[in-house]
């Protein structure tokens, strides 16, 4: 399973500048086939700067969700090193 891309589709700060809100799809490669799967994820930077994640998933997927969910996260975290989120 490998996290090909992640479009955005929506972000939003909200009152609290630290949380950022996102809508997107995610687009998945696995068993020979590609898939977009919507998310809804919230990306929380503590006064450390480590960056939490929480991620809910929008619609079924045919396939463990252990690995989707730690693919997208890291996948989140790599476009967020990278600036490729909107803030």
């Amino acid at each position: 399973m490998e996290v090909l891309e992640l479009k955005i589709t929506h972000s939003e700060s909200g009152y609290i500048y630290y949380r950022i809100s996102y809508e997107a799809t995610a687009v998945l490669s696995f068993l020979g086939k590609t898939k977009e799967l919507p998310v809804h994820f919230i990306i929380e930077t503590s006064a450390s700067g480590a960056k939490d994640i929480e991620l809910t998933l929008k619609d079924d997927i045919d396939y463990p969700l252990l690995p989707v969910v730690r693919g997208i996260k890291q996948k989140i975290l790599e476009d967020d090193k990278k600036g490729l989120l909107p803030c």
